[in-house]
């Protein structure tokens, strides 16, 4: 999931990196353009359509306001991170008897007891360049939570639910990371040892 800092979405990359992108994709616009009566109009169009659209996106995602590009490497991006972890560390707690979660900081945080967990589901999403592997969490007195390897304490949350779960599959993580960029939507735990076209229907509202 993205992550967000003071109100913007965060790209890690730098805006140059940004720039040459842009520029690369005007550029073999611009040769297409150039070179037009050599090609067929299939091959111009598809040119055209690809790399218009791709530099006009990236444009796009340089010019909103909703984004902030921050370099990993450089004193900014090491402080935005710093920050996000922190922050990242403060909102979740692992103990043996569940989590605590602090969704905001005027509220109180809500507690999830491992004793009332019904189903746990892991899968991956594509975030652009690369897979960020996400955990569900169902509960039978709490709303699904959320969690996702990006945050700090997500290896602690591993280790505790294969704790108080022995049946999830020692191997899912690494059974979930390939092939990239496909989902592989997999049942982790269901109390009803239901299928998990059978536990899709129930807890997404859609076969798995």
């Amino acid at each position: 999931m993205p992550e967000v800092y003071q109100g913007r979405r965060v790209i890690w990359e730098s805006k140059a990196r940004q720039f040459w992108r842009i520029g690369g994709c005007f550029l073999f616009l611009g040769v297409a353009v150039w070179l037009r009566e050599q090609h067929t109009a299939l091959e111009f169009w598809l040119c055209v359509v690809v790399f218009g659209s791709a530099g006009a996106f990236n444009v796009y995602q340089l010019l909103s306001p909703r984004n902030l590009f921050a370099n990993p490497n450089n004193k900014q991006g090491r402080t935005i991170r710093k920050e996000l972890d922190n922050a990242l560390l403060e909102r979740i707690s692992v103990y043996e008897d569940g989590l605590l979660v602090r969704e905001n900081p005027d509220l109180p945080a809500r507690h999830f007891a491992w004793r009332n967990l019904t189903a746990a589901f892991g899968y991956k999403v594509d975030v652009y360049t690369t897979d960020e592997i996400c955990l569900d969490l169902f509960w039978a007195d709490a709303p699904r939570l959320t969690l996702s390897e990006s945050m700090p304490q997500w290896l602690a949350v591993l280790a505790e639910l294969q704790k108080q779960v022995p049946t999830v599959p020692p191997g899912w993580y690494a059974d979930i990371s390939v092939p990239a960029f496909e989902t592989k939507l997999t049942l982790l735990f269901e109390t009803d040892d239901l299928s998990l076209p059978e536990a899709g229907v129930l807890y997404y509202g859609s076969k798995g």
